[in-house]
Parts: structure tokens; sequence; C-alpha cells
């Protein structure tokens, strides 16, 4: 059933027919999930996952029910709304950051690998989230520690499941930019005081350090400073490498970025690479 929401589910993930993909995340045992939506679904988006074997289905979303209105009892029973970002915690839960629109709040479910769906964060509803909070987030990144990073326009906040409840900061702390849109651009400096915008992409490094693809450039935020690596020169690249540095960025909002294994940086529209340590293209 082309156009219809999970069509192909249990058959070759090549024969399907899917909608928009604004995310996806691979788990260690080589599964890719990913998000999926379209305007006219009118059950709304959700999670699909391609199997090692090649299978597809669907794991969250595709109900009627949400927090809303109803709780769900299984994930196929609730109705995500846009699913925007993916990611994978240490223990392999699937984290879903879930909103109706851009000036919406967010809310963020935990797939458990039990095949529990539960409500993690998000504004007080009928199925009452495991942390109460006002959220505004579309990106997600996991680092290998458990800290889930939050990406909204204009500022990155993480969250620790594991520290709710607990002072200074119950679990959650501003991470980068200053909460306001303001003056961007090339800005290096204290990552907390420094404005940042249009941030379209956040991906953690292998040394724990956070990239973010943002107002034309690569930053990067490390011991709580932000750094420009990419897209602050005027060359424009072709042929020959030049300097990451040296590079005119590319034209409008940022891109999606991936981390490869080897610590370089992958980044879309035109899949160019940073090497680890020269930091060229």
């Amino acid at each position: 059933a082309p156009g219809a929401g999970g069509a192909g589910d249990g058959g070759p993930a090549t024969l399907a027919s899917i909608g928009g993909v604004p995310d996806l995340v691979v788990a260690s045992d080589g599964t890719l999930y990913f998000a999926e939506y379209r305007d006219e679904w009118p059950d709304g988006g959700r999670v699909r996952a391609v199997r090692p074997d090649g299978i597809l289905e669907t794991v969250v979303g595709g109900g009627l029910l949400g927090p809303e209105s109803e709780c769900w009892t299984t994930p196929l029973d609730m109705r995500l709304r846009v699913p925007y970002g993916l990611a994978i915690g240490p223990d392999g839960s699937l984290y879903i950051v879930d909103r109706s629109g851009p000036t919406s709040l967010s809310r963020i479910y935990r797939l458990w690998p039990d095949g529990t769906l539960l409500l993690e964060v998000g504004p007080s509803s009928v199925c009452a989230p495991i942390v109460v909070r006002e959220l505004d987030g579309s990106r997600i990144a996991m680092r290998r520690d458990g800290t889930l990073a939050i990406a909204s326009a204009v500022q990155v906040i993480t969250y620790r499941s594991d520290r709710v409840g607990t002072a200074p900061d119950f679990g959650f702390a501003r991470f980068a930019g200053t909460g306001f849109l303001s003056t961007c651009g090339m800005q290096s400096g204290p990552a907390t005081a420094t404005p940042i915008c249009f941030i379209t992409d956040i991906d953690w490094a292998p040394d724990g350090s956070l990239v973010i693809s943002a107002d034309r450039h690569i930053k990067v935020v490390r011991d709580g400073f932000f750094t420009t690596i990419a897209g602050q020169g005027t060359t424009v690249v072709g042929d020959t490498p030049v300097s990451a540095t040296e590079w005119e960025g590319y034209g409008g909002q940022g891109p999606s970025m991936g981390m490869g294994p080897d610590g370089s940086l992958y980044f879309g529209r035109t899949v160019v690479s940073m090497a680890p340590g020269n930091r060229e293209i």
C-alpha cells in the first residue's frame, strides 16, 4: 500500500514504501532504526527497524493512544506526532524525541530492550512522565556514559536519568548556548555564555566532546568552550583538499552529521569528511 503508514512491515526493507525520515540510528546489533512521518498519515509518525536480516518492522507508533488522551499498553498502540530525533542508550534503550511542530513542546520516550515504552521526559499529561519538564528540543545524541544531549535551535542541554532528583542539577544541565536567539556566527568562548543559532544536528565525538552543526559552521564543545572547526573561511572545496577552517561552509542552515568510528565527521549535502588530527575536508 504505497503511501500508507507501516507499508512493508514483515517484508524486505528494500521493497517497502516509507515516508520522510527525520533521523536514524544504528544499534550495536546492526539494527537500523529510523523515524518516519508524512503529513497525510492520520495515525501520525512511527519508528521502524530494519533488522540485520533485512526485514522491516514498526517498533513504535501507528496507534491512536497518546499522553494527552489515554495511555498505551504496547508501543504499537500509541500515536507519535512527529518523531524528530533518535538515540541509543548504553543499555540498548531507544530514545525518541516527538513533537508536533517547531514551536511545540517536546516529549522524550524510552523504548526499553524488553519492549516496554515509557514517557521519560515531558510536560504533565494523562500518562505521567518519569520527569515532568517543559522541553524544547528536536535532536538528541547519547554519550557512552549515558549522558543524553538535547538540542533546540539555540541551545543544548544534557539529561542523565541516573541523576534525576539529585542536586545540584537534578538530572538536567545547560551544556551549550545561551537559550536566546542572538547574534550568531563563528564565536569561540565559554559554551554556556556564547550564543549559538539554528542548530540542526549534534553528535558526541569519541573523546566525549560534543559536535554541533549550526549557522553554517561546525562547532565543537570541549572542556566547556566553543571552537569552530569547519566553515569559517572563504575557500570552495574542489578536487584539492583544504583545511576545514579555510572552507567557506555550506549554504543555508547546517546539515545532518554522523561520527565515524575513527573520529572522522561526516555531514551531508555534498558528503565530506574531516579526518581526525589535521581536520581536512
